[in-house]
């Protein structure tokens, strides 16, 4: 996979994406993002529903919600090329007091992801800003800015109602960690994103999470990612290097010493 990226003023950032195979990620944004499809197919995943974009589309993504991403090249140039605009908060928050000073946020609390529909306006953020990716440049700080208010401007337009989403700062509400732990624990997220995902402080997710289980998060995804690699190898019969792999294992030796030290026989020996 090819990435290239650039942070400008308040670390507003456009990052592209550009592979030629499949590819299946789980995601949980800091920051609010809107994608643009050049080339392939996106699928996005939450819990309750599922959604494909193709060549042309855009997705708005919300920050500290968790979904799965699918990119599958185009058939005809076997190739997948995204490009994604971030919006921090502290940008956000310099716009919406220049241009919606009074504008108070209502609770959204939907899918998330939303289909945004098609603009020559976002467009053209998008590929205005390829030619300085490619040639690893930075455009002038007053261009990037015009731009990304520019792209606002658009989206804004085609989704008033997405005001309040960008203009909502607060905490994401709490939600169940056990139900979250169990739906993610196969994926290599960082406690501190974990923790944001469940709408709490590290501290606060720690005292909860003890409540939950005697084990620290840390040894509680071990044991559970090995419980679960044990039914794959015994009765799914799956190949090892499958299972450590989708199981967010490092490598194939620590997943073996882990699962010997639980089981006390290596998984080549069942």
């Amino acid at each position: 996979m090819t990435k290239s990226l650039m942070t400008l003023g308040a670390n507003t950032t456009f990052i592209s994406y550009r592979l030629n195979r499949f590819a299946n990620n789980f995601e949980i944004l800091s920051q609010h993002a809107l994608i643009f499809v050049k080339s392939g197919l996106l699928t996005v995943k939450d819990q309750g529903s599922r959604e494909c974009f193709s060549r042309g589309e855009f997705v708005f993504l919300r920050r500290y919600h968790q979904f799965t991403l699918e990119a599958v090249p185009e058939n005809s140039t076997g190739i997948y090329e995204v490009h994604c605009l971030e919006f921090p908060v502290s940008y956000l928050k310099n716009y919406q007091q220049k241009f919606f000073k009074s504008f108070k946020a209502q609770p959204m609390r939907d899918n998330a992801y939303q289909r945004i529909a098609y603009s020559n306006d976002l467009e053209s953020v998008f590929l205005t800003a390829m030619p300085y990716l490619e040639q690893g440049v930075m455009p002038l700080g007053e261009i990037h800015e015009l731009r990304i208010r520019e792209c606002l401007i658009a989206l804004l337009h085609l989704s008033p109602e997405l005001k309040n989403l960008l203009f909502d700062y607060h905490s994401p509400w709490k939600i169940d960690i056990a139900s979250h732990m169990e739906q993610t624990f196969a994926f290599n997220i960082p406690l501190k994103v974990r923790a944001a995902e469940c709408g709490r402080s590290l501290a606060t997710f720690k005292r909860d999470f003890a409540r939950f289980s005697s084990l620290t998060p840390a040894r509680w995804i071990l044991s559970r990612r090995l419980t679960a690699a044990y039914h794959m190898l015994m009765v799914e019969k799956k190949q090892i290097s499958e299972i450590y792999s989708s199981l967010g294992f490092k490598s194939l030796s620590h997943f073996s010493t882990a699962f010997k030290n639980k089981y006390h026989f290596p998984p080549t020996k069942p």
